[in-house]
């Protein structure tokens, strides 16, 4: 199975995404953070590391991903105040685990 998105204009030339309903995108901005390596234990949160993108507020989007993904974390973001993107790394395991440095590259949508 395959998924095809398609992206089109509005009258104000905005990206729209999707087919039956229509999201209208901004304007897409794509960081690129260091996140230092680690322990988080069993079942904790790492948000040491954020990323400064101004002008992202509390109802866009973000979305990271890692270059050095390490077994067992949940990497996920969140826009934690106006302008400002808090990395979050979560250990789903029952033990500790050290995450690697590793540079986040940080998607942000405008809404």
């Amino acid at each position: 199975m395959s998924l095809k998105t398609a992206f089109t204009r509005s009258r104000r030339g905005e990206k729209r995404i999707g087919s039956a309903r229509n999201i209208s995108i901004g304007a897409l901005t794509i960081a690129a953070a260091t996140v230092s390596g680690g322990a988080v234990s069993a079942g904790g949160v790492d948000t040491s590391t954020t990323v400064n993108i101004p002008g992202i507020g509390v109802n866009d989007v973000v979305q990271v991903t890692v270059q050095t993904p390490t077994a067992g974390i949940l990497w996920d973001a969140y826009v934690s105040a106006v302008g400002t993107v808090t990395i979050r790394a979560t250990n789903c395991t029952s033990g500790s685990l050290t995450t690697a440095a590793t540079v986040a590259q940080v998607h942000a949508f405008f809404l």
